[in-house]
């Protein structure tokens, strides 16, 4: 009776949150009519033609590259939605392109509707954009989002150092650094999964001393799944969930409040399981509704386009290359790895890490397991990258930050296995052999 009750609830939940987004964006669409935003439009158009050439010209990292491309597109949608239309704009998401190649300038000219849908995402980051646009171009709202990270990770810090979980502000401003998220703001397609993030990690960490802790966060987790799927652009999605779980792990086992790691591990795999179908039942529904609405076979057209993105199935190349080419892409993108792109170097870094962890790592049971569940964890964009092959390769410019809960993962696990006192004891011999050589 319980289980069924649970079902219901997330079921309920479900519908609430597809009813109350759908019916904000058909809202906006009605009362914001395109004359209300075509200046600041008409504004963004030089802002991303000047980025465009500048990212062209200038800059070869891809770990510093702004998908001007999607950002056009983001806006070509918002100004063709129909508001004698609202319901239907929206399901179909239909932007304006020449010879398929897509035209926000055309669009503006042509007062057009759009005439190529893109049905299969919910571009949910049109309920935001769309009323900023009001007010604000396109380059004003890179500055805006800017400051609403820097505020929500200056909130994350304070509740880290309330924690006295400083190694965790450690490993996230080395992950930061190492993923150039830097950038992240000044990108519509980047910018809402680290805000997703950043929020989630933050209610997790409210969350902690409550009764209901474990229920709370897997509710949290499943509307964290259906919020990244309504905002993301599939870029680093599992950012959402990957880095607010390492966070609530490693505040629970510095507070020794981990007793039995085989519930922990059971509980982590809960919260990643609702994650995941908050994820997919969104995405499903949007195929579903829009199928409905529309009265066509979006899910014929959804799966030809999932499959392209999977694996590149007019490639010469073997399954096992192109798996090795979406990895070694994404983890050559990392700072400062981009920087010398050597393998030699890049291995040897690694080595020395897995010998500094073999030779002072700790002989307890609990610790070890500890520490394969942490590095599981940090795994997970790995996993994406070698299952969603196509994408993760050609996308790599942005996928590639995924890696962010990696390195957090890789800091924690270091710092849980590390016996400290076989770390002094090495100094120590290391301090009396530079003393006996100086004499």
């Amino acid at each position: 009776m319980k289980k069924v009750k649970k079902f219901l609830t997330y079921c309920l939940m479900m519908i609430t949150i597809v009813f109350i987004l759908l019916f904000i964006m058909v809202l906006e669409v009605k009362l914001i009519p395109r004359e209300k935003i075509q200046e600041n439009i008409k504004k963004s158009i030089s802002t991303l033609s000047s980025r465009n050439e500048l990212k062209r010209i200038k800059i070869d990292n891809e770990n510093t590259y702004l998908h001007v491309y999607a950002d056009s597109i983001l806006l070509n949608m918002i100004y063709c939605m129909d508001s004698d239309k609202p319901l239907e704009s929206i399901m179909e998401s239909n932007y304006y392109a020449e010879n398929e190649i897509p035209s926000l300038a055309r669009a503006i000219e042509t007062e057009s509707n759009g005439n190529m849908q893109y049905i299969r995402y919910w571009h949910g980051s049109m309920m935001i954009i769309r009323p900023l646009l009001m007010l604000l171009n396109i380059s004003q709202i890179y500055y805006f989002l800017a400051i609403v990270l820097i505020i929500l990770l200056t909130i994350l810090f304070i509740m880290l150092i309330k924690k006295k979980a400083y190694l965790l502000v450690v490993a996230l401003i080395i992950g930061l650094i190492m993923t150039t998220s830097q950038y992240v703001p000044f990108c519509l397609e980047y910018v809402w999964t680290y805000i997703i993030m950043l929020l989630t990690s933050i209610l997790v960490i409210n969350f902690e001393n409550k009764e209901n802790m474990s229920a709370n966060i897997s509710k949290l987790m499943f509307v964290t799944g259906i919020i990244t799927c309504f905002l993301d652009f599939l870029s680093t999605e599992t950012i959402t969930f990957t880095i607010p779980i390492l966070i609530i792990f490693y505040i629970r086992n510095k507070e020794g409040k981990i007793k039995n790691i085989k519930n922990e591990i059971q509980q982590i795999i809960k919260w990643i399981i609702l994650w995941f179908i908050g994820y997919t039942t969104m995405w499903a529904a949007k195929w579903i509704l829009s199928s409905i609405i529309l009265d066509i076979n979006s899910l014929e057209y959804v799966s030809n386009n999932m499959m392209k993105r999977i694996v590149d199935t007019d490639s010469k190349q073997s399954i096992f290359y192109m798996i090795k080419e979406s990895l070694y892409r994404n983890v050559i993108a990392l700072y400062p790895l981009d920087l010398f792109r050597s393998t030699i170097i890049n291995i040897s870094i690694v080595l020395s890490l897995i010998i500094t962890i073999i030779l002072l790592k700790k002989e307890d049971k609990i610790e070890k397991q500890k520490f394969l569940l942490i590095l599981g964890i940090g795994a997970i964009p790995y996993i994406r990258y070698i299952t969603i092959i196509q994408h993760s390769t050609n996308h790599c410019f942005f996928t590639f930050r995924a890696q962010i809960a990696t390195i957090i993962a890789i800091i924690i696990a270091t710092s849980i296995i590390i016996d400290k006192n076989k770390f002094k004891k090495n100094i120590e011999i290391s301090n009396k052999g530079k003393v006996k050589n100086a004499k």
